[in-house]
């Protein structure tokens, strides 16, 4: 199998696999200390990625910090209420030292989401190894945090 590779601004190189329109790459996003580093997947087009994908994850760069923020209560309920193990009498900041970078879905425009762009931040913990906390995000704006299995 061949690889294909592209550089795009802001994205950096990105490689598919033969005829696939699945783009990689990796992208860096101060979400956790020490470790920032996510794998990238764009469900692009043969070419690459569209311009609706490469505008989102420029947003979702420029919002990280805000993202994150939002995020914060959620995901640390999401473990309280989840079971994973965490004291409920911490605060809610801790939750990012329990979470490590996994890998960043960027999914193409869609009707289901009135033609925005979903993607998809996912991390990984030690509290819950068979499942994966996410972020969800519209167009790069938070929407909501959930858990893949």
């Amino acid at each position: 199998m061949f690889e294909r590779k592209l550089l795009v601004p802001v994205l950096g190189q990105l490689v598919a696999e033969g005829q696939s329109s699945v783009w990689e790459g990796e992208l860096s996003l101060p979400f956790v200390e020490g470790e920032s580093c996510f794998l990238l997947r764009l469900r692009g087009n043969h070419e690459g990625p569209t311009e609706a994908q490469i505008l989102a994850v420029q947003n979702l760069i420029r919002n990280c910090i805000a993202i994150k923020i939002a995020a914060t209560v959620p995901m640390f309920n999401l473990f309280e209420e989840g079971g994973f193990g965490i004291d409920p009498k911490e605060k809610p900041e801790v939750i990012w030292s329990y979470l490590t970078p996994g890998m960043i879905e960027v999914e193409k425009e869609s009707k289901e989401w009135g033609g925005a762009v979903y993607s998809q931040i996912g991390f990984e913990s030690h509290l819950c190894p068979s499942a994966f906390p996410c972020i969800g995000t519209l167009n790069g704006q938070f929407e909501l945090v959930s858990v893949e299995t």
